[in-house]
């Protein structure tokens, strides 16, 4: 392989998509001949990558499938309120968006209007420090409460719990979403819930000073 198209993919994280390569000056037949001498290997999205790269999945669909936003489950992890890798994709697109079987079977998929699918939007580092675009911790509380009958109420209890223990929570923006996504009532029963809970350990612990 040419040095120089060498280095570019370097610089790309070991990663590059097809019409990159092109751009290069490099053509299709010897895209496939560098395949085929083991200098590049094909993920299964349509890309191709170095040997010896990191295959960061979740960054390769983002590549190849720009209409996907990280979201619910898959959102939860990159926003740091929870320390569980989901065993799927968890993504949000714009009603009537598809995608190609062989990441749908990988993925869960959740459907929003086109007025509502930049509304916390940024970007997160994914496991392997490549950027991807993502839904903000607010947004995301407020996703798991709309889509709470395809999630397990565990998930939801512990990720509220994690977002109100977090010292970067935005409670008014949280406000403001739960206005627009119509989930206020369960933002406040969760809270409440919460509120609850923490106001008995401080009694409890009250109560054993007392005694003390």
């Amino acid at each position: 392989m040419d040095k120089t198209i060498k280095d570019k993919i370097k610089e790309k994280g070991g990663i590059i998509k097809t019409d990159e390569l092109v751009s290069f000056g490099v053509s299709k037949p010897t895209i496939a001949s560098y395949v085929k001498k083991g200098e590049l290997i094909k993920p299964k999205y349509g890309v191709y990558a170095l040997p010896g790269a990191f295959v960061d999945d979740l960054y390769i669909i983002s590549l190849v499938t720009k209409s996907v936003i990280v979201s619910h489950e898959e959102a939860l992890f990159l926003n740091g309120l929870s320390n569980r890798t989901p065993n799927f994709y968890s993504f949000t697109l714009i009603d009537g968006a598809k995608l190609s079987p062989n990441i749908k079977d990988c993925s869960k998929c959740y459907y929003v209007k086109k007025q509502l699918i930049n509304i916390g939007l940024e970007t997160r580092k994914t496991m392997f420090g490549n950027t991807v675009p993502c839904y903000n911790a607010e947004r995301t509380i407020c996703d798991l409460l709309r889509s709470k009958n395809r999630i397990d109420n565990e998930i939801i209890v512990s990720a509220i719990k994690n977002y109100f223990a977090s010292n970067d929570k935005n409670i008014a923006r949280l406000g403001e979403y739960a206005r627009i996504f119509k989930v206020e009532d369960e933002v406040r029963k969760y809270s409440e819930v919460l509120l609850w809970e923490f106001l008995k350990k401080i009694v409890l612990k009250l109560g054993l000073l007392i005694i003390l």
